[in-house]
This record gives C-alpha cells, structure tokens and sequence, in this order.
C-alpha cells in the first residue's frame, strides 16, 4: 500500500508541476497564435506546436533524450519535462478556443476603454478566458498523468524515484505481476475520471 501511495503521489505531483510550469507558456502562445492568425508563418508554427499531439510519445522521448542535458535525465524531473511537453498542444489549443469565443464586442469596447495592452489582458481578457483555462488546465492535467512513452525513455522506471502509475503498470505487466498492474490501472482510471468529470464543469465557458 505504501509503494502504492508513493506512486501515486509522485504521479500527481509531478503532472501538477507539469501544468504549472507550462501555464504561462501556453497562455502567451495561445494569445500570439490568436493576434497573429493572419501571418503567413503562423499555421506553420501552429503545426509544428500541436505536432506532439499525434506523434508517438516515443518520438517525443527520443527528442527529449537527445535535448535534455544528462544531469536531467532518469530523475523526476525529466518525469515532469515529458509532462509538460506532451501536455503542452491540449494547453495551447484549449487557451485558444477560449480566445476565439471572445464576442468581438468586447474586444471593441476594451480598445475604447484603454490602449495599454496589459491593462486590457488582466482586466478583460483573463477572466473571460479563465473558464477555458481552467478546462484545458484540468485535461492537460490528464494528460500529464497518463503519459508514458516520452517519459519511460527520458526518466526510466526506477521505483520511488520515477515510476509513475503509467510506468508503475507497464513494469509489473512486464514482470507478470498482473494484479498489482490492474490495482494501479483502477488508481489511474479513477484520477482520470475524476479530473474529466471536473473539466466538464468548466467546459460551457470554452
């Protein structure tokens, strides 16, 4: 129960840290790829952004292997780096949605109330988005938890160290430990129903 407990913790911990570091990213992104959706390099960018959404993890993996400086890898953080990146795309394109739901009244009158771009984000355009960001923030989330295939190739499965519920699984299928693989697939179905049933509560404001 307790090698359980560690899994679990370490699993949701580092997925958080994940979304908290890639929050502002995502944010900036989004807002660019919705100011500058008429220039011509924009779709490219675009693409190459929601790239890791239908690569195969693993290629995401491979990257980060021959990215990540080699004090990063088989540690927790690289967990949290695999995270982040695989995490990053859902951000991004759910930030975006939310932008693009903005009635275009009220981007109108906040050029009439001020001109200072930053007064107008905090004031305006945050709360708006703020549903949105909290909907994508939670499906990012599980994402996050859920990864594997970049994570099991830059952090390893080493126990109490990195071994995450998506890694926890595939180490005790591969040793034929097929109760212990099914109690860790119960936790993580539960943390992902959970945080879905949660994003739902969100997702009229996307």
């Amino acid at each position: 129960m307790i090698a359980h407990l560690d899994i679990i913790s370490l699993s949701i911990g580092t997925a958080v840290l994940a979304v908290s570091l890639i929050t502002p990213i995502a944010l900036a992104t989004a807002w660019y790829l919705v100011v500058a959706r008429k220039n011509f390099f924009t779709p490219i960018l675009e693409t190459l952004i929601f790239l890791p959404m239908v690569l195969p993890p693993v290629v995401v993996g491979l990257l980060l292997l021959n990215v990540l400086p080699s004090f990063l890898l088989l540690t927790w953080k690289a967990n949290v780096l695999a995270q982040a990146v695989v995490a990053f795309p859902l951000y991004v394109k759910s930030i975006k949605h939310a932008f693009l739901m903005i009635p275009k009244e009220y981007l109108e009158a906040s050029q009439i109330i001020s001109r200072k771009n930053t007064y107008v984000f905090i004031h305006l355009y945050l709360p708006l988005l703020a549903p949105g960001m909290m909907h994508g923030a939670l499906l990012s989330l599980a994402r996050a938890l859920g990864e594997f295939g970049a994570t099991v190739i830059v952090a390893g499965i080493i126990p109490h160290k990195t071994e995450t519920l998506s890694l926890g699984i595939y180490a005790r299928i591969i040793s034929g430990n097929d109760k212990e693989a099914w109690i860790l697939c119960m936790y993580s179905s539960v943390l992902a129903f959970i945080l879905l049933i949660l994003s739902r509560r969100w997702e009229k404001g996307v």
